[in-house]
């Protein structure tokens, strides 16, 4: 499988008046041509910061601070702003958690598509009309020729939804960072969502992050998963191994969460306490306040992200002391 896009220990932070929050902390991930990677924590873990971070689009005062970023072995944060705008849609695109701040609510859908379609093609307006269409009508948007003379406040939320993935696929990209497309919508719609992002993967070949903190996403999605926690993954598996023998506590607490058809919701697992404050990180694993199995060294030392297996990462002492994760 070819590497498509290649994370090197990056580091991304904020400046606050209180002090500096490290929101992204020494990270490093791949994804392969056609393959979907989850990217799953609490809110607060830095998924969507390193979501932005890959697009280069984090805002003041927040920075890219160290690491780079290879998109087919190029290193994408040496390159000008001109030269990312290109990369942007027409090679990596977004799928932004909340439709309506990423479509403009004064532009019909139409006139929003047909520009990001004339932005990046050489192409006729009636041309960029027609690619449009066809998107609209991959992403099953109900009667696109009409809906698509609508303005975004004027559809429901599913439908703005699928417009949101027509805009992010319009030109074509190889891979699409997904964060958070289900969130809002109820299950039926999320199921739909879904499955559509399952189907538009298997037709384009399209590689696709999805940043989420819904372990079911994951499980009906990804090959792959990355579990972050305070800015650092803390574990990275193959989507099977993880659910079936997790090898991080958190990743176990964050599995013990969801709920099952057969559980009695009276007594609803929960993990104790809240994500740490990220300008003052806990000393050593920073789960280790609330991690249940904690021991001697969680609390002094940072523990690294070590191969467990084959294919398979976890920063934990608990795991380094039973030999790994199987």
């Amino acid at each position: 499988m070819t590497t498509l896009l290649r994370i090197e220990n990056l580091e991304v932070e904020f400046a606050t008046d209180r002090g500096v929050v490290k929101a992204v902390n020494g990270v490093s991930l791949h994804i392969g041509s056609g393959e979907t990677v989850g990217l799953v924590g609490e809110s607060g873990a830095g998924k969507s910061v390193l979501g932005r971070s890959i697009m280069q689009l984090v805002s003041h005062p927040g920075r890219i601070c160290a690491g780079s970023i290879y998109w087919n072995g190029e290193d994408i944060l040496r390159r000008s702003d001109s030269k990312m705008r290109e990369l942007r849609s027409d090679a990596i695109a977004m799928v932004f958690q909340d439709p309506m701040t990423a479509l403009n609510p004064l532009k019909k859908i139409k006139d929003q598509l047909v520009e990001a379609v004339l932005l990046h093609r050489d192409v006729s307006g009636a041309q960029a009309r027609d690619i449009v269409l066809k998107r609209l009508r991959d992403v099953e948007l109900p009667q696109p020729e009409v809906t698509m003379e609508n303005y975004p406040h004027q559809l429901s939320g599913g439908m703005r939804q699928r417009v949101v993935i027509a805009l992010a696929l319009v030109n074509d990209p190889q891979l699409v960072i997904a964060d958070e497309p289900t969130t809002s919508l109820d299950v039926t719609i999320q199921a739909q969502i879904l499955k559509l992002l399952k189907d538009l993967q298997r037709e384009n070949d399209l590689s696709i992050i999805m940043i989420t903190h819904n372990m079911a996403v994951v499980a009906e999605t990804c090959s792959r998963v990355n579990v972050m926690y305070a800015g650092r993954i803390v574990e990275s598996s193959d989507t099977a191994a993880l659910f079936e023998r997790p090898a991080h506590p958190y990743t176990r607490a964050l599995l013990g969460s969801v709920i099952r058809l057969d559980d009695d919701v009276r007594r609803l697992n929960t993990i104790p306490g809240l994500m740490p404050d990220l300008i003052d990180v806990p000393t050593g694993c920073a789960f280790h306040p609330r991690c249940p199995e904690a021991f001697s060294p969680c609390d002094r030392v940072q523990p690294a992200l070590l191969e467990m297996a084959e294919s398979r990462l976890a920063a934990c002492h608990l795991a380094e002391a039973h030999g790994g994760a199987d």
